[in-house]
């Protein structure tokens, strides 16, 4: 899904930037993919380092699902 790639790329900007600078801490945008999403979260460069694969969601936040027509 387009929006959480997005999302994704811009926390990992983030997070080069934060380690750049020597941050501990962070403030990172939800990966959920939805189009009208603005969430943010304050995360550790190290949380934010050692997450998954799977994206990074605000509480409360489902990924979204493209829904494809057959």
């Amino acid at each position: 899904m387009e929006n959480r790639a997005s999302g994704r790329e811009m926390n990992d900007r983030t997070y080069r930037s934060l380690r750049k600078i020597g941050a501990e801490e962070g403030d990172f945008a939800c990966e959920c993919g939805g189009d009208r999403c603005s969430e943010r979260m304050e995360r550790l460069v190290i949380e934010y380092a050692a997450r998954d694969d799977g994206p990074l969601l605000a509480p409360g936040h489902h990924e979204q699902v493209a829904q494809v027509d057959s």
